[in-house]
């Protein structure tokens, strides 16, 4: 697979793992997590290096390898460090034998770090295969970010038709919100293509019956609450009616601009045709193309 076609699963992966990964830590990792922290740098992935020396050689023994030389006037604490990015860099580009000296021509005896400690080298990475899980571990979960990776999950005997029509039963159940409830539908599309799946899971979601009784919603419960808040504040029976009409015109807004977000994230993955997203998210094809025309124009 090539690395742009990875980058629409990163984003939903990415997303979807901050929410699990306390959950996952035990089964995937070995190791209870008890607090975590963000690491809000970003890396630099563009390394760039120009040795001092490098060239092709051939030792007396018959050995071709590749002899990278350095050269230094006074003591650099992070040499070894650097002299671990030469390698690394070296190594992945030409998969050959390195030989690497440091020749120091400072006045006095050096005392530079020639060694990086045993475990900040990477000797060797655990490797997760989400394969080896059964796909019944993910779908005991209450949690939409976990349910929908039991798709990439070890499918046993059972057919994968069956496997697509539990996941949809299980999101349908555990979804609060039918705006949440659709964006986990196209999360869950996207990851199928990882296992060719996405034709019947398409096929699948389309063909769902999504009956929402919006009165039951939780946000909608909240904007009503707000509007009753709002209109004791004012003191009046009267001021309590608007407010709740206020409230629930507001959270309908704030549904409909998270609805044509998920139209337009859907567009951008490419999974769905234009009849599934709009069957999907209950509006006609013309609505689909003008949002996405408007789209398209408000970004030129």
């Amino acid at each position: 697979m090539k690395q742009a076609e990875t980058k629409p699963f990163d984003k939903i992966l990415k997303e979807n793992i901050e929410e699990i990964f306390f959950q996952l830590s035990e089964r995937f990792f070995g190791f209870k997590i008890i607090s975590s922290k963000p690491i809000k740098e970003k890396l630099q992935l563009t390394l760039e290096r120009e040795p001092d020396f490098l060239r092709w050689i051939e030792t007396d023994k018959g050995k071709k390898v590749i002899l990278h030389l350095e050269f230094h006037v006074k003591d650099e604490p992070e040499m070894a460090y650097r002299m671990q990015e030469y390698f690394t860099i070296l190594v992945r580009k030409y998969k050959t034998d390195v030989y690497q000296f440091v020749l120091y021509l400072g006045k006095k005896k050096p005392v530079l770090i020639k060694k990086i400690p045993k475990n900040h080298l990477v000797k060797d990475f655990n490797l997760v295969n989400i394969h080896d899980f059964s796909y019944q571990e993910f779908l005991t979960s209450d949690i939409p970010e976990e349910i929908i990776l039991a798709i990439l999950a070890n499918f046993g005997h059972e057919n994968p038709e069956t496997i697509v029509r539990y996941i949809l039963q299980k999101l349908k159940k555990v979804c609060k919100e039918e705006i949440s409830l659709r964006k986990f539908l196209l999360h869950l599309n996207l990851l199928s293509r990882l296992r060719k799946l996405e034709t019947e899971t398409a096929k699948q979601i389309t063909a769902m019956p999504i009956t929402y009784d919006i009165e039951k919603d939780g946000l909608y419960k909240q904007g009503i609450k707000k509007g009753i808040e709002k209109g004791i504040e004012k003191g009046i029976e009267k001021g309590i009616e608007k407010g709740i009409e206020k409230g629930i015109e507001l959270q309908k807004e704030l549904n409909r601009k998270e609805r044509d977000n998920s139209i337009l994230e859907a567009f951008k993955v490419g999974v769905l045709t234009i009849e599934q997203i709009s069957k999907l998210f209950n509006v006609s094809i013309n609505y689909v193309l003008d949002l996405k025309n408007h789209n398209n124009q408000t970004n030129n």
